[in-house]
């Protein structure tokens, strides 16, 4: 290794070192890092962008809040995995009850997906993604 490369990788982790303190900064302060909602969450304002400069372009910040239409369901895919069910149990509950599933619910955003039933990987995604746990996670 020479010297320049130990110079630029050390510039390179400072540049991470330095996003992730700030990312770490938004998710305290209550901001929505980015990226597509989860299901059962919806993106709402949180007032103007912190930077008066992009506060003056008009720019303004989210956060998550609970969709009042599939939050519930949610709960139900938890509950249900806590009292023992698979996620193909529940899967098929899900479609039973008529309940849409991810796909079906936002056709704007899923046009590639038939979202006809639900599939234990949609019940499985909501299980192990860590923001249902309350905990942002930044490049994931």
């Amino acid at each position: 290794m020479t010297a320049l490369d130990a110079e630029q990788g050390e510039g390179l982790g400072g540049v991470h070192r330095a996003a992730a303190a700030e990312a770490d900064h938004r998710v305290r302060l209550g901001r929505f890092l980015g990226g597509r909602p989860p299901y059962g969450y919806r993106l709402t304002d949180a007032g103007p962008h912190p930077n008066p400069a992009k506060a003056a372009d008009g720019k303004r910040v989210h956060r998550l809040e609970p969709d009042p239409d599939t939050a519930w369901v949610v709960v139900r895919i938890f509950t249900e995995y806590l009292e023992g069910k698979g996620y193909y149990a529940i899967a098929e509950g899900l479609t039973r009850d008529g309940i849409p599933c991810p796909s079906a619910y936002d056709r704007d955003r899923n046009r590639h997906r038939e979202g006809h039933a639900w599939c234990k990987g949609a019940v499985r995604a909501i299980l192990v993604n860590p923001r249902y746990t309350g905990h942002e996670v930044w490049s994931k």
